[in-house]
């Protein structure tokens, strides 16, 4: 994920405890190191072509380009503008 501007260690973590948590990484005893399983890395691969190759094309295709974003908060906006700015 280096490059990504944005991407912290923080993100990483919760990424790491997503994976853990499908059962995609393994984390043996109190190592830093994570195992990933053949099985596993077969699964992560297809889910993310699925996501860039598939969902994403799809997803794109199905915009309305008659919807524009809202115009930018200002720092005087109050609460409830921000609330229904996307609305």
């Amino acid at each position: 994920m280096t490059g990504q501007a944005g991407y912290t260690s923080r993100n990483a973590a919760y990424d790491l405890r997503k994976l853990r948590g499908k059962h995609l990484a393994d984390k043996p005893g109190r190592t830093r190191l994570y195992l990933i399983s053949p099985s596993a890395a077969r699964i992560i691969s297809a889910l993310l072509t699925l996501r860039e190759h598939v969902i994403a094309p799809l997803l794109a295709g199905t915009a309305d380009p008659r919807i524009r974003a809202s115009p930018p908060l200002g720092p005087t906006s109050t609460g409830i503008t921000r609330h229904y700015a996307w609305r």
